[in-house]
């Protein structure tokens, strides 16, 4: 809000056309001096005191009635100061602005439909004289706005006769009519309705309403009712901006502005509204969370977590909001964080953070994107409640954006009361429907009427979506949609094994795409790379990071499915469960890939006979240089090549290595034991059992068997085979791996595709 100080600055200077020069300055050095104490009480008895010496006097009319407006006081008392401006100047530009101004602050008792054709008609009337009134232009942009926002997705069904009026159920509306304009009274009268049958009845009641797929399938088709919305975008655009041509520093009309932009997704224009409003009003948190809004919607997540942490350092309402994790968690998890708040924040934003290479956590700067959009759109400020407040609000912090959205002007269920509007967001997999009975944008979520539960054969659960928005919440807590536009996939497989002092040695190999293998020299692309293990509470417990300027060609793999660089870093990891996350981004910030996966580490300091994972590689060698080569893995006398992926060309040859541990050893100080590897199609997988016990290295039907006697010193040993993948079919594959001993036998599985 603008301060005493400068309203009554302004309103005294507005006053330049009206009185003599001289008159106006003494009058404003006077006002500035008063305001600058900022006592508004003892502002207003100065204004008073004018009044009395001179009632005829327009200034202090004017100044009182500005005072009293900004301050939002006094009603009776401002709407004396403009009656008496009006007496004095009925036709003055300035006085009805300010008339306008008090009637949107004190709207009244008059009904909605009413208050809005008022001001609107004022507003015209301004603009027939002056113009370039900033007021008025603000107040048709902002009426032309609410247009759009209420009919920019609007449907209606091509049936509006008999069959439509039978499927909604029929009714009347009593419409009063006052100055021209129509509105309702909020009574709505059922005619008779007839059912067939009492399997009618139900079927009318169980029915999902809102579900428009299936009435577009039972023959109900739909057409565009959004004209109304194309038509008043381009005006609200032109009021607005002529608008801030005559004052560059309206709030109003950069607020409506900005709402209008972000309603269209018009997110450039935002930011640059954003910026205005932030020179407005540099303290406000409003500007603030436009532009951080506008920021992560292109794609800037940095300049967007620094718009929302001025905002939350700016606002102590906006950060409880924000910091309230409540809007995002189970409903059962919200009491313990009730008693732990910085604690449990601390671990959910850790464990949610999809790029830990990165400075800024994308997860939380994209639901504090959500708590802004829900602010910007769907506040009722009617009511003083904030948009996160709203049911909308809370369902889109939770679960993003709907893939799409249907608006009906109209009410959806037969004899509910009042009429206005009704939403149906669409998700993969769900929806939610929400009514705005009274057409005031007060969106609740849709529950039938109280007549309806009345009927002994209504099942009204598809209808309730006050039950299916808490079921919902309880299943899928949140959804997460931080996805930028050059994410690509990371090619990874992961490997166990066992390491020094009670820990395990996790092999990732990885892949990264690139679009070729140089003939000569290494690949001018800087990466970042980084893998992470982190505990249940979020904490790091091995990482590793890379930043190399370019990429070794002796990395670089032309595979038949695509030219990856691929890596294999080996991390030390003590037995547990963890959540393993491996990133990269180019460092121009081209491209990106990030992925999170559950990784369970065994004890492998158990006794007994105890196997590794399966490693799986395109080369494996007894090792026979000193120094490690990039990219290779050098394990227990062997040089492999892994492979970042689960999938195989038949021309390709599959390697497989894996360790066996607490073998026992002979007198001769060898341990021997038998391996055998079957690979059989994923859907005869029932037949890995009757193969392990047939005949041992005997060909099943469709895949390989691979069988052979090994031995060597000590009790942990690495071995691999050679798989022939040339005369099998393309198709999903289970790769199985027996190692016995004696009458010690362990196994273990992985699964690959061939292509």
């Amino acid at each position: 809000m603008y301060s005493i100080r400068r309203l009554i600055i302004v309103a005294a200077s507005l006053l330049t056309l009206l009185i003599p020069q001289s008159d106006v300055l003494a009058q404003t050095q006077t006002l500035q001096s008063r305001a600058e104490s900022e006592d508004t009480s003892r502002n207003v008895v100065h204004l008073e005191e004018a009044i009395d010496r001179d009632p005829d006097q327009p200034s202090a009319h004017y100044a009182l009635a500005s005072l009293l407006v900004a301050q939002g006081r006094e009603l009776g008392r401002a709407e004396e100061a403009v009656e008496a401006l009006l007496n004095i100047a009925p036709d003055n530009p300035s006085y009805l602005a300010l008339r306008l101004r008090l009637m949107r602050a004190f709207p009244g008792d008059a009904p909605p439909a009413l208050r809005t054709a008022r001001r609107l008609d004022l507003a015209r009337r301004i603009l027939a004289l002056d113009s370039t009134s900033a007021v008025a232009h603000t107040e048709v942009g902002a009426q032309e706005a609410t247009k759009y926002f209420a009919w920019h997705r609007a449907l209606r069904p091509a049936l509006f006769a008999e069959d439509w009026e039978v499927y909604l159920g029929v009714k009347e509306r009593k419409v009063v009519e006052e100055g021209g304009v129509q509105f309702e009274d909020g009574r709505i009268v059922m005619k008779d309705f007839e059912f067939e049958s009492q399997r009618t009845i139900a079927d009318f009641y169980a029915r999902d309403r809102f579900d428009v797929e299936r009435l577009r399938r039972r023959g109900v088709s739909f057409i565009d009712a959004s004209g109304p919305a194309q038509e008043a975008y381009p005006k609200a655009v032109h009021h607005l901006r002529r608008a801030l041509q005559s004052d560059p520093t309206s709030h109003d009309a950069l607020a409506v502005l900005a709402r209008l932009y972000a309603a269209a997704e018009e997110w450039e224009s935002l930011r640059s509204v954003a910026e205005s409003l932030r020179s407005v009003q540099p303290e406000n948190s409003f500007p603030l969370l436009a532009s951080g809004l506008a920021h992560y919607r292109l794609g800037d997540t940095e300049g967007a977590a620094a718009a929302f942490d001025a905002a939350l350092a700016a606002d102590s309402t906006v950060r409880a909001a924000f910091s309230d994790l409540a809007l995002v968690l189970p409903p059962e998890e919200v009491e313990a964080y009730r008693r732990d708040p910085e604690r449990t924040a601390a671990r959910y934003w850790r464990l949610h953070d999809p790029r830990l290479l990165t400075d800024v956590n994308e997860r939380r700067v994209g639901h504090y994107a959500r708590l802004a959009y829900a602010d910007l759109l769907f506040s009722v400020h009617t009511l003083d409640r904030r948009g996160w407040e709203t049911d909308r609000g809370r369902l889109f912090v939770r679960y993003g954006p709907p893939h799409t959205v249907y608006v009906f002007p109209f009410a959806f269920y037969p004899g509910k009361t009042g009429g206005g509007r009704t939403e149906v967001w669409e998700y993969d997999g769900f929806r939610f429907a929400f009514e705005d009975a009274w057409g005031l944008n007060e969106f609740t979520l849709f529950s039938p009427p109280a007549y309806a539960f009345a009927n002994p054969h209504a099942d009204l659960s598809a209808q309730d979506f006050v039950t299916r928005a808490r079921e919902r919440v309880r299943e899928e807590p949140e959804r997460s949609q931080y996805a930028p536009e050059r994410r690509v996939s990371i090619p990874r497989l992961t490997s166990v094994f066992k390491g020094e002092d009670g820990a395990a040695e996790v092999v990732i190999a990885f892949g990264v795409p690139v679009a070729e293998r140089p003939a000569s020299g290494p690949l001018p692309l800087a990466l970042r790379t980084g893998i992470f293990v982190l505990d249940e509470a979020g904490r790091t417990m091995a990482e590793t990071r890379s930043s190399p300027s370019s990429l070794p060609s002796a990395q670089i793999h032309a595979l038949p499915q695509a030219t990856l660089y691929i890596a294999a870093p080996t991390l030390a990891v003590p037995p547990g469960t963890y959540m393993l996350a491996v990133e990269f981004d180019a460092a121009a910030g081209s491209v990106a890939g990030y992925n999170r996966e559950s990784l369970a580490v065994p004890d492998f300091t158990h006794g007994g006979l105890r196997l590794s994972d399966l490693l799986l590689a395109y080369h494996v060698e007894e090792l026979e240089r000193e120094e490690p080569v990039p990219g290779l893995i050098h394990r227990r006398g062997y040089e492999i090549a892994p492979a970042p992926w689960t999938v195989f060309s038949r021309e390709q040859t599959l390697y497989l290595y894996f360790e066996a541990y607490g073998l026992h050893l002979g007198t001769d100080g060898l341990a021997s034991y038998d391996v055998e590897v079957l690979l059989v199609p994923a859907d005869e997988r029932g037949s890995i059992q009757r193969l392990w016990d047939g005949v041992r290295g005997a060909q099943p039907e469709k895949g390989v068997s691979v069988a052979f006697e090994s031995s060597g010193r000590g009790s942990d040993q690495g071995q691999y085979s050679i798989i022939d993948l040339t005369a099998q079919e393309p198709g999903e594959y289970v790769l199985s791996l027996r190692v016995q001993q004696g009458d010690r036998m362990v196994e273990t599985y992985r699964e690959i595709t061939l292509w």
